[in-house]
């Protein structure tokens, strides 16, 4: 079997809070579906960042049939414009490292 594998490209770059809960998502993902690059992964990846505190994040999964033979698809994982539950998120990700779980 080949190792799956994703191309991605988070927008916007200098947004560790964001970087950290997609990790979250990723994990998430990983306990739920069988090939994180699928889109049933990326479309859970985009509920957990819109739960939790980005409503307006978007997922886009793309993959040619090439690429879904080697198993490599691209996600490009955008914040969204109104992060107007911001706060919410980076309070999120202090109770989980105050709880010593890691990221």
């Amino acid at each position: 079997m080949m190792t799956p594998r994703l191309r991605l490209r988070l927008v916007p770059q200098d947004d560790l809070a964001f970087h950290e809960l997609f990790q979250r998502a990723c994990l998430a993902a990983c306990n739920e579906v069988t090939d994180i690059d699928s889109r049933a992964a990326a479309d859970m990846v985009q509920g957990y960042l819109r739960s939790h505190g980005y409503p307006d994040a978007r997922v886009t999964y793309t993959r040619s049939y090439d690429e879904f033979v080697k198993h490599v698809s691209h996600w490009l994982v955008i914040r969204g414009d109104n992060s107007h539950r911001l706060e919410q998120a980076h309070e999120s990700i202090r109770e989980h490292k105050e709880a010593g779980r890691s990221i």
